[in-house]
């Protein structure tokens, strides 16, 4: 399944109105492009997409968010059904800047990708690229809001939260890049 990249409805909320009225979470687990993942759900919609990693467990993540958002966390058992939650509200808790950050990734079409100066002055902060590349790294819907997209000015891939291997591979999925091409890629302007 190709990853979406847009949500039929996207709303935002800073992580402070967040805290104050937190809604319980619910984990389900799954497969999504061959790697275990996992989706928080809450009452709002789905706020967060997982990848589990030999360096990133579930239990290291979700004493993570636990620990940020201040929300009880409850496990379901049951396998999630994808598209289930890509057709529910998606919820970005951030601050403006990166709920603006993450919304202009939607705009990234598949199989192209942009720079992180060019995404820093779509969200008219033409200097402020590493607070972009921050906004992409913290990401709460990995995938889904697609930071992959996101390259550096010269053409290197950059960084990405879940391991390089996995950001050529969603970009060879997506067209971006061909399998043994070479390791730069031209940005959009």
């Amino acid at each position: 399944m190709q990853p979406p990249i847009s949500a039929p409805q996207i709303t935002s909320i800073t992580l402070s109105s967040w805290r104050q009225n937190p809604a319980p979470v619910y984990v389900a687990q799954g497969t999504l492009m061959g790697v275990h993942a996992f989706v928080l759900g809450a009452e709002p919609g789905l706020v967060y997409l997982g990848l589990i990693t030999p360096e990133l467990s579930l239990e290291a993540q979700l004493a993570r968010w636990q620990n940020k958002h201040q929300s009880p966390v409850i496990q379901d058992e049951t396998p999630f059904d994808f598209a289930h939650w890509i057709n529910r509200t998606w919820v970005l808790i951030g601050s403006e800047f990166q709920c603006r950050v993450w919304r202009a990734l939607l705009n990234i079409p598949e199989g192209q990708v942009t720079s992180y100066k060019t995404l820093a002055t779509a969200v008219n902060s033409p200097r402020g690229y590493q607070a972009v590349g921050q906004a992409v790294g913290a990401n709460p819907l990995s995938v889904l809001v697609p930071c992959h997209r996101v390259i550096c000015q010269n053409g290197d891939l950059g960084g990405y939260h879940w391991g390089l291997p996995l950001k050529k591979q969603l970009l060879v999925q997506e067209g971006a890049m061909t399998v043994g091409g070479g390791e730069k890629l031209v940005p959009r302007s």
